[in-house]
């Protein structure tokens, strides 16, 4: 048995939610959720449409199809075998719902149609269990690298996760995190793949028509639409972030958005920056986006708000990313965590003790003169009077020089391949400060910010 829905799109409706319910009979198993729209990406158009849907069952949650038209020519396939997006699950018997998320419609008049398959098979299910966490050995405390943003066939992908897991590996990192798009359903496996050479940390990409922010060590789905389809404001999104222990991040905020990419531009007008908690400054490999997504970050620190710079690959397993990341810069996460584990690594990345970079090592501290306490990046100064700051790099590629940026005012301070700096600084004269390398091109790396009292 099966039922339709079917219906006409227009641009007008771009980043809108449409709903349609419909009723599960007792008996039923599984069910296979398909969508077809016409056309799916016209001749001749640089970009095809792009329709994703969101299942619902009488007790929330059950499924996110990413752009599920050209993803899932047979549908998804909901119940105790499912498909990627998808928990493994008993199928209840009431009232379903369908979210029809609409991010870019490139056609005049687009025709659609959801199909809902209802399957019976046998009463007797027994899920399948969800893989244990891993935990790797200790190493103790130390500078750790590694990714904070992507993604798998569970969302938009096109690897598993042990692909992801691997891949990181083989490029030297000794974390990777699984973000993938308004779902966490590949959380369980990823988190199964640690071992003694990698820590894999969990979350996932909250995913708005006007804005995209990482969940960071946030186990379960950050719902961001109200039961009417209707959008909850980002900023409560972020507090339920927090409540659970997560990190917020708002991801790639000058990327390019619509049509390219619908959500990918930070537009949510009413959190520049909000309670967010950090900003992702480098996205993939270097643009000048980036470039524009460092400014906003520390115009931002120019007006006192206090936000964590990560990295994200943004992977999402196609191979000429793994070849464009080989030959340009992409940034990792290099963080200076109590234990390799997630939880340290997590904790250390909230206090900014962390800096992001394509190959340069960075060391930035600062010792208060009056109580001979230090500090690091991340950290507030909290004594009045003098701070000695040390700054010093390892593996300056040639062409690129060292700079310290105060308050934005930056001073270049070296182009030699290693070298280091030192000097005194009244803390109530600077409200920021941080290390960097740059060249012609771009930034090779970014320090978190030193905060003074000003």
């Amino acid at each position: 048995m099966s039922i339709r829905f079917e219906g006409t799109l227009t641009r007008t409706d771009e980043r809108i939610t449409r709903t349609f319910p419909f009723d599960v009979p007792e008996g039923t198993t599984d069910l296979n959720v398909r969508l077809r729209y016409d056309p799916a990406h016209t001749e001749g158009a640089s970009l095809p449409q792009q329709i994703s849907m969101t299942v619902y069952g009488p007790n929330g949650w059950v499924s996110e199809i990413n752009r599920a038209g050209d993803r899932f020519e047979e549908g998804t396939d909901i119940g105790p075998n499912p498909s990627p997006g998808t928990f493994p699950t008993r199928i209840e018997p009431g009232r379903w719902t369908i979210f029809l998320s609409t991010y870019r419609v490139v056609d005049t008049i687009v025709q659609f149609e959801i199909e809902v398959t209802f399957r019976n098979g046998a009463s007797n299910i027994t899920l399948p269990e969800a893989p244990a966490a891993a935990e790797p050995r200790s190493r103790g405390a130390g500078w750790y690298r590694g990714d904070l943003h992507a993604h798998t066939v569970h969302s938009d992908g096109a690897w598993g996760n042990r692909e992801l897991v691997d891949y990181m590996q083989r490029h030297g990192l000794d974390f990777c995190t699984l973000t993938d798009h308004n779902t966490v359903t590949g959380l369980p496996e990823h988190l199964s793949l640690a071992h003694d050479g990698m820590v894999t940390l969990g979350g996932s990409e909250v995913s708005t028509y006007r804005g995209h922010m990482l969940a960071l060590g946030v186990h379960e789905r950050i719902e961001w639409r109200n039961e009417d389809g209707t959008t909850i404001a980002v900023s409560s999104l972020a507090d339920a972030i927090h409540d659970v222990g997560g990190l917020s991040i708002i991801c790639h905020p000058r990327k390019p958005g619509d049509p390219w990419c619908c959500g990918c531009r930070w537009e949510h007008l009413d959190m520049m920056p909000g309670n967010a908690k950090g900003v992702e400054i480098w996205n993939g490999v270097w643009s000048d986006r980036n470039g524009e997504g460092i400014a906003l970050w520390q115009s931002w620190l120019d007006e006192g708000h206090r936000l964590v710079a990560t990295s994200g690959t943004d992977h999402h397993g196609r191979s000429e990313h793994f070849e464009a990341a080989r030959q340009a810069r992409a940034a990792v996460n290099v963080v200076y965590a109590q234990e390799f584990r997630a939880d340290a690594i997590l904790d250390a990345l909230k206090r900014g003790h962390s800096y992001v970079s394509a190959g340069p090592i960075l060391q930035l501290h600062g010792t208060q003169e009056a109580s001979s306490s230090q500090v690091h990046m991340g950290d507030q100064v909290e004594d009045d009077g003098v701070v000695i700051i040390e700054a010093a790099w390892n593996d300056l590629p040639e062409g690129a020089s060292a700079h310290l940026v105060i308050d934005g005012q930056r001073e270049v301070l070296g182009n030699e391949e290693r070298g280091e700096h030192r000097r005194d600084i009244d803390a109530t004269s600077f409200r920021w400060l941080t290390l960097e390398a740059w060249d012609d091109a771009g930034a090779w790396a970014i320090s978190n910010p030193i905060y003074g009292r000003r």
